[in-house]
């Protein structure tokens, strides 16, 4: 009773309330009491605190189910990712969490195991050692491969992408591949070989345009650009055909592109894509996204 009491104080706000129930439960019950001690000191933003109050007892794996979910979560918030990469398996072990809730659990301690990599070396091995289907979680790979390029191993973080990219076609890595700064020629080529296999994706399409700005390749750039608002209209999509357009010297369509960029991150009012290019609008065509029956076979429209 009185740790579901420390817990209803915990969720209320009253810090004071729940040390006293704490203190109360621990006479009787100490490591469940500790367990939700930690937890309590979590939500006072004393997370270093909470992890060294659960860390004897994970060293001899004698907490509880619930123990080892607030130790990982007291790791990654005092910046210990790999002392909450650690406690994964007890804690996948102890069945206490559903697998989706784990898996994402599992996804955010590996990227904070990934990002905070010193160097290239360092990076490589714990690439290297995490377990295959770890290597696969896209948020993992998206971690890895930008981690990468920042310390200079860009070659190995675009192989690792692109390879990610044949095995899954992935939004979340599509858009990594456009903004990697790494080579922009050869991945304008590769991702034009992917187009054609994927004529009507929005998310290859804004890649694409990204690349073609770094490279100065305005026309090709708007192209892309537009062709991916048509097909599904985002803010980064308007920002970089701004981008293009200033590079084109066409300010005053430019700005309207970034208005609509900041109208559509707020919810406000976004003019079609027809309505702000005002020049060259035959080229730009009708989006004619692919049709599917229930059975996944494509249909001609």
């Amino acid at each position: 009773a009185m740790l579901t009491a420390a817990d209803a104080a915990i969720r209320r706000g009253e810090s004071a309330r729940a040390h006293d129930a704490l203190d109360q439960a621990g006479q009787s019950a100490p490591l469940a009491a500790r367990v939700v001690r930690a937890k309590l000191l979590r939500t006072e933003n004393r997370a270093a605190e909470a992890l060294a109050l659960l860390s004897s007892e994970a060293d001899s794996r004698r907490l509880p189910p619930g123990g080892w979910h607030e130790l990982v979560l007291a790791a990654l918030e005092a910046g210990d990712p790999q002392r909450a990469l650690d406690a994964l398996e007890p804690l996948q072990k102890s069945g206490a969490m559903n697998s989706r809730a784990f898996a994402a659990l599992e996804a955010r301690v590996v990227q904070a195991v990934l990002r905070l990599s010193p160097d290239s070396e360092h990076l490589a091995g714990t690439w290297s050692r995490l377990p295959k289907t770890l290597r696969r979680i896209p948020l993992a790979i998206d971690a890895y491969v930008r981690r990468a390029a920042e310390l200079g191993a860009s070659l190995a973080a675009l192989d690792e992408l692109e390879s990610a990219l044949r095995r899954d076609w992935n939004p979340l890595l599509l858009d990594t591949y456009g903004v990697l700064a790494v080579d922009p020629e050869l991945r304008l080529k590769h991702a034009q070989a992917w187009l054609a296999a994927n004529p009507d994706d929005p998310v290859l399409l804004l890649a694409l345009g990204r690349i073609a700005v770094v490279l100065g390749q305005w026309e090709l750039a708007r192209g892309y650009l537009a062709r991916s608002l048509q097909l599904a209209p985002s803010a980064a999509a308007w920002e970089v055909l701004g981008d293009a357009l200033l590079g084109l010297q066409r300010t005053e369509e430019a700005q309207n592109c970034y208005r609509n960029a900041l109208a559509f991150g707020r919810g406000g009012r976004v003019w079609p894509v027809r309505d702000v290019i005002e020049a060259d609008q035959d080229d730009l065509g009708e989006p004619v996204p692919e049709q599917r029956d229930p059975l996944g076979i494509p249909r001609v429209p």
